[in-house]
């Protein structure tokens, strides 16, 4: 494992490898979480989780499941942080921590930090769909259009019928001035979703900036029978309101 894979992980973890363990009692609670996330119990899945790395703290399964669940709670991000660097240090080889560990780091705006856990998951699990969509995302944001394109299609690869994935290349080859691809594969990403007008209208309009009207006018009639577009309505004329009568009163 790299030395970068745990520079930042160093930075916020926090493990005394002098304090007690019990590693029969971290791993029944560590269990009974699993039992209770499972079954959609998050809190107290949460609360099992912490007695885990209360009984273990170098516990690193523990702390991953600990981290998601407070994602899933109150979503305390430095905590989170926290009990995923200790997880990495813990598990350096485990390509999940490191993909936790840089989720949080990116919902922390910690780019960097995020990109270089990913490549360290990828560098573990090549094949880790996960970490090459999210590479791609973060690479597409950073103006690394081509980086993105290779990650993407990696993940096309391992997973061809997730149409979010082509929607993702179709940004990535825009982003490198290939219009007409990304109009096929924004097509692509249409056709397997099926029954969506606005994807085939903006494969539509990636053609029409292709410069390939007929194409982009085969995709407005596919998206015009999913989604007629309303009739225009001719507006009526506004009535002059009619001035009331001055009702005489009775004696």
């Amino acid at each position: 494992m790299p030395s970068e894979c745990l520079k930042a992980p160093q930075q916020y973890a926090q493990l005394d490898p002098t304090g007690p363990r019990s590693f029969v009692k971290a791993h029944e609670a560590y269990s009974r979480g699993q039992t209770l996330m499972d079954a959609g119990q998050t809190g107290p899945a949460q609360d099992a989780f912490t007695q885990a790395v209360q009984a273990d703290p170098s516990h690193g399964l523990a702390r991953i499941a600990l981290a998601e669940a407070h994602w899933l709670t109150d979503n305390n991000a430095p905590l989170i942080r926290e009990h995923l660097a200790a997880a990495t240090l813990l598990l350096p080889n485990n390509p999940r921590a490191h993909l936790r560990f840089a989720d949080i780091n990116a919902e922390l705006d910690e780019g960097k930090v995020a990109a270089r856990h990913y490549r360290c998951a990828l560098a573990l699990s090549p094949d880790l769909t996960a970490a090459h969509v999210r590479l791609a995302r973060h690479a597409l944001g950073a103006g690394q259009a081509a980086e993105a394109e290779a990650h993407i299609r990696a993940a096309i690869a391992a997973e061809p019928k997730q149409y979010l994935h082509l929607i993702l290349l179709s940004q990535a080859l825009k982003a490198q001035a290939r219009t007409r691809d990304a109009a096929k594969a924004a097509e692509d990403a249409a056709v397997l979703k099926g029954t969506s007008a606005p994807l085939y209208r903006r494969a539509a309009r990636l053609y029409e900036d292709a410069s390939a009207p007929k194409d982009a006018l085969r995709l407005r009639r596919i998206a015009d029978e999913l989604d007629p577009p309303k009739e225009a309505r001719d507006l009526r004329p506004l009535r002059k309101a009619r001035p009331r009568k001055k009702r005489k009163r009775r004696r």
